[in-house]
């Protein structure tokens, strides 16, 4: 198998229950073997595994996803676009860990909405 399964990161930056990444999508991702073939995108289940291993990274802490509370799609993710992910923890007991997110790629004029929602993850063992 070939293709790595996370993005090229350009930057990640964790500040309390925020964090930022930026990443540029190669083309040789393994998300867009097949996915599609004529036009590849970034398919939704790749998104909520990066979700979850950014939180983790933010939090401190390896995370798994538990509950897919609402996701809503507005651009697709290509190969060779610059992305940002923000992530937004929400308060919880630490038993579940509610975030948000949302998905921007770069385009002439700023930064437009790709993806959207809410997740709950929790913790995991090492």
């Amino acid at each position: 198998m070939t293709g790595s399964f996370t993005p090229l990161e350009t930057r990640f930056e964790a500040r309390g229950q925020n964090a930022i990444a930026e990443f540029r999508l190669q083309p040789d991702l393994f998300w867009f073997r097949g996915h599609f073939p004529i036009q590849p995108i970034v398919p939704g289940v790749a998104q909520l595994e990066w979700v979850v291993l950014y939180s983790g990274r933010a939090a401190g802490r390896p995370l798994g996803l538990s509950e897919v509370k609402q996701m809503k799609f507005t651009t697709p993710m290509q190969p060779g676009d610059e992305t940002r992910l923000t992530l937004s923890r929400e308060e919880s007991d630490g038993t579940v860990i509610p975030v948000r997110f949302r998905y921007e790629v770069k385009q002439k004029d700023g930064w437009a909405a790709a993806s959207s929602g809410r997740v709950e993850l929790t913790p995991r063992n090492a």
